[in-house]
């Protein structure tokens, strides 16, 4: 996939497959579960350094536009993520996985 914005990029990083990129952290939540067994997901935080997605917070701020529309935004804490989400949550990596990669 071609990166539109590395902003909120993503990465599955796997021992016996191509690394897959994501420009929407969603996308990469929908396909995560396909490769949980053999292969990490590393996201983007702050516009710029990549965090492995399991230590990272994650937040769903409400004027935030990604690429694909997922809305999902990475952060290095928890504590930023409350600040920046329209419902004052931080929702770790398990959670994106099993309620936003699910959304059609």
């Amino acid at each position: 996939m071609v990166i539109s914005n590395a902003a909120n990029a993503g990465e599955i990083v796997s021992a016996d497959e191509d690394t897959r990129f994501y420009d929407d952290l969603a996308c990469l939540a929908r396909d995560a579960n396909a490769h949980r067994d053999r292969a990490r997901a590393f996201v983007r935080v702050g516009g710029t350094d990549w965090m492995e997605a399991a230590a990272a917070a994650f937040a769903e701020p409400a004027n935030v536009r990604t690429p694909m529309g997922g809305g999902v935004v990475a952060f290095r804490t928890s504590a930023e993520a409350r600040a920046a989400d329209r419902l004052g949550r931080a929702l770790p990596w398990d959670d994106v996985i099993r309620t936003i990669g699910e959304r059609p």
